[in-house]
């Protein structure tokens, strides 16, 4: 069964990916607590960094402790939930986000608060979207106050800032969709794919939300060629990339390593070769002040024949040339509880104070001399707002990764 993690206070502007929390078939000792890999930051001089740092639902804790016994499928579906308000499974910002971490994390909670005030719902593995105006309550699924029972939303919200109300807006497809990558457009829209529904089927869907108009609706984007949970997802100058995932089988999860992107203007898909071995939520980035710009990933996780989730501590880049992913670089001690943030082609190794919930940069890799820098050189900073380089256009970089 696919479970998400979550932190409960660390302001998030990272991600465009949502991780997701697994289970074996086999007794665990201990909860699983899984990292991010993706996050683009802002780095100033002189202040902190703060960064995504997921931990599993407690509600979900006495799934690690025994033995599977049924499909997820029916795991989900037996086993009772708590009747309480679960914090986000994650939070994506908008690329052009201006709030500071305080007023993102006030909203968010005013958002949650509203939620659980005016709609009396318990909603759990739901993700949110921070707009500057406002923050989207996305997917998961619903809790009854009153039997327990479980069931998919009937609608998703929109919380207005301005106006401190919580607007119904139409659910994310996917009847209770949960485990999908996350993503937004420089223009704000909101771009959701794969996952997996409510009856744990895995979903090829990619879909769209404009969130300029002043009629929300989800517009269905082609479908990719294969269903996939827990992928990385990112935007980059136009391209959707879709990479990795995994799928449940029976009592066992096997990851993929497709590489997919969609042109946001053709609609089209193109593939790159897979990568090997494959994983859910690699990092993705493009170095592009090099000619041609280079497609890199980081990171990622795997699972060991325990089923046990175990992070991919590598760095690699797409050859166009040889059309080969190429090892540049190891993640030195690369655990579950690191976070991994790219910005101005540098890509930044992070741990994080579960006291504080402050992510420090502890190294810095350069992707383009592939050299890591130790932490005593590293300036550190709290702006970490989602940032990409737009040096190249979309033509000149689709062009070269064609």
């Amino acid at each position: 069964m696919n479970y998400q993690c979550r932190s409960t206070k660390i302001p998030v502007k990272t991600c465009t990916t949502i991780c997701d929390c697994q289970l074996s078939s086999v007794p665990m000792k201990q909860r699983f607590i899984e990292p991010i890999f993706q996050a683009y930051v802002k780095k100033p001089d002189s202040k902190p960094l703060h960064c995504l740092s997921n931990k599993c639902d407690t509600c979900l804790s006495e799934y690690f402790d025994k033995r599977l016994q049924g499909s997820y499928k029916q795991i989900f579906h037996e086993q009772k939930d708590t009747l309480e308000m679960a914090r986000p499974t994650a939070i994506v910002s908008s690329p052009s986000i201006t709030l500071t971490d305080n007023q993102m994390m006030v909203m968010q909670d005013e958002a949650i608060g509203k939620l659980q005030e005016d709609k009396k719902e318990i909603r759990k593995r739901y993700a949110l979207m921070q707009m500057d105006d406002g923050v989207f309550i996305l997917g998961g699924y619903i809790v009854d106050n009153e039997t327990g029972e479980k069931r998919a939303p009937k609608r998703d919200y929109f919380y207005n800032n301005t106006s401190k109300e919580l607007i119904s807006i139409p659910p994310l497809p996917g009847n209770g969709r949960m485990g999908f990558g996350l993503a937004a457009t420089d223009d704000n829209k909101i771009i959701v794919a794969g996952g997996h529904n409510f009856d744990y089927e895995p979903m090829s869907n990619v879909t769209m939300l404009d969130t300029q108009t002043n009629n929300f609706k989800w517009e269905n984007l082609p479908d990719m060629y294969n269903g996939t949970i827990g992928p990385g997802v990112s935007v980059i100058d136009n391209i959707l990339y879709v990479i990795g995932g995994f799928d449940f089988i029976e009592h066992d999860i096997l990851c993929n390593g497709d590489v997919l992107l969609l042109d946001l203007e053709k609609k089209q898909w193109k593939t790159l070769p897979d990568i090997d071995p494959p994983r859910a939520r690699p990092l993705i980035s493009i170095v592009d002040n090099t000619d041609p710009p280079v497609l890199v990933i980081a990171g990622g996780y795997n699972f060991n024949k325990q089923g046990k989730a175990a992070p991919h501590g590598k760095i690699e880049e797409y050859n166009i040339k040889k059309k080969q992913w190429e090892v540049i670089g190891d993640i030195p001690n690369f655990k579950t509880t690191n976070g991994l943030a790219t910005k101005n082609n540098k890509l930044f190794l992070m741990e994080t104070s579960f006291e504080t919930g402050e992510n420090r940069v502890i190294k810095e890799y350069n992707l383009e001399t592939h050299k890591w820098e130790s932490s005593h050189n590293i300036k550190q900073s709290s702006d970490h707002h989602i940032e990409k380089n737009k040096s190249r256009t979309k033509s000149e970089h689709e062009r070269h990764l064609s």
